[in-house]
């Protein structure tokens, strides 16, 4: 996901587009100093014909997504859909956010393993082997490595610690405490359920609430979630064939 930034309190919409043409919808997904790979005016990005699904996913289903910290802000982040001809706003995607899944492989990992020169992947940041941070050395253990989750049982966002040196309020030494254990440079991965009763082309927006900046991070992705049941792996459309 590529991810721009924004003031949480002035967050700018734009017109969605479909062939060159204004939809009457509009969109929030990046800020106002950000484009993805279109042209300098960002009609490009804002033109459904130019954005395929780049995931086909079940509603209910359980997902794997990660994302990397490059100056740690802190705070929270959530993810959430919004399917059909709905406006991409944050009021929107909140409404059908995903679940935090507890697991394994959930939480902090060691952050910059370098750029990627090939493949999918090309030209973005990789964790280092997803090497969890606690283990490394002391002072990077956060919370056994687990991700920060609200305290729900079904939780719906995480919580990030301040990084090292953040302006945190010293009566609070739990907070004080969990300010110094972390850095800059981390992937944050996480399991995640899918809501049901949203399905079709879809589009996953992450929202990442920064405590030190007062700032929000967007990203989004577009998707086709599928009624539970009906999507089919590769391997098991081909055993169906043979029969």
């Amino acid at each position: 996901m590529t991810h721009t930034s924004d003031s949480q309190h002035s967050v700018t919409t734009y017109p969605i587009l479909k062939g060159g043409e204004d939809t009457g919808r509009v969109t929030q997904c990046w800020a106002a100093n950000g484009f993805t790979n279109g042209p300098p005016d960002g009609t490009e990005w804002r033109d459904e014909d130019h954005n395929p699904s780049q995931a086909d996913w079940e509603e209910g289903q359980i997902v794997d997504l990660s994302w990397i910290s490059t100056a740690n802000h802190g705070g929270m982040y959530e993810y959430g859909i919004v399917c059909g001809d709905e406006d991409e706003t944050y009021e929107n995607f909140s409404k059908n956010r995903l679940t935090f899944v507890a697991d394994d492989d959930s939480g902090f990992y060691q952050g910059l393993g370098g750029w990627t020169t090939d493949g999918p992947a090309a030209g973005l940041y990789q964790p280092r082997n997803w090497e969890r941070l606690d283990g490394t050395n002391s002072n990077k253990a956060i919370n056994n490595g687990k991700e920060i989750l609200s305290n729900e049982d079904e939780p719906k966002w995480a919580f990030l610690p301040a990084p090292n040196g953040a302006n945190q309020d010293p009566k609070d030494p739990a907070v004080m405490k969990r300010s110094y254990l972390t850095e800059n440079n981390f992937t944050m991965r996480n399991k995640l359920r899918l809501p049901k009763g949203q399905t079709g082309k879809c589009t996953l927006g992450w929202f990442w609430w920064g405590m030190v900046s007062a700032g929000t991070f967007i990203s989004c992705m577009d998707i086709t979630i599928s009624p539970a049941g009906t999507l089919r792996s590769a391997s098991n459309t081909a055993e169906a064939e043979n029969l």
